[in-house]
């Protein structure tokens, strides 16, 4: 499978990244046509849907990492690109690749690079107050549904993302050819403008 170029969004949970994503597919951005690669959103599918080529050892490993709420290991990234694969076999063809949710930690980065190449990365940056008031507005109207918002829960995911998540953005500073776009989030802040800052700031960079 030849790489497509990547766009990463990193940023803690509620902070706006599937909706953000979401809004790219449909409009574009910078020129170019983009499909969205929620990978949260495909785990929790595949726990439930057949027809992915995971056996079914994978499926209840990826039931066990949900109900654990952790991140998968790196000698676990074989699921998520079955997942990947299957995700783009079944979209129309696309420029370019939203990535949001993989890779997740350092361990993943190398064999997420072989799969794509990732050329921006788009860190959206919110507070634990931010997140919480955000989620508690559903102001990206992205969290109806989800069993997974209660403060213990927030406090989880914070953890994790700051420990887990947040060297990435150290990682792809430090490569002179990936451009890194930091985002502040506010309460306020609704896809459409997230959206507008981050076409803003790849216009002038």
């Amino acid at each position: 499978m030849e790489k497509l170029p990547a766009m990463l969004l990193v940023g803690p949970s509620a902070s706006g990244k599937s909706p953000l994503g979401d809004l790219i597919q449909e409009r574009g951005l910078g020129g170019s046509t983009f499909v969205h690669f929620d990978f949260g959103k495909c785990l929790r599918a595949a726990a439930w849907k057949d027809g992915l080529g995971l056996n079914e050892s994978e499926i209840d490993k990826i039931r066990s990492v949900l109900e654990q709420r952790r991140l998968l290991l790196d000698s676990e990234f074989g699921i998520a690109e079955k997942i990947f694969r299957c995700f783009l076999s079944e979209k129309p063809m696309a420029e370019k690749v939203v990535m949001n949710g993989l890779p997740r930690h350092l361990g993943q980065v190398e064999s997420c690079c072989a799969l794509v190449d990732i050329a921006t990365v788009v860190y959206l940056s919110c507070s634990f107050s931010v997140l919480h008031q955000r989620i508690q507005s559903n102001i990206g109207g992205d969290r109806e549904g989800r069993n997974d918002d209660t403060l213990n829960d927030i406090s989880i995911k914070i953890a994790s993302f700051e420990k887990l998540t947040l060297p990435m953005i150290d990682f792809f500073q430090s490569n002179a050819q990936i451009n890194v776009l930091k985002i502040e989030i506010g309460t306020k802040d609704t896809p459409d403008s997230v959206y507008q800052k981050v076409a803003d700031q790849l216009a002038s960079a």
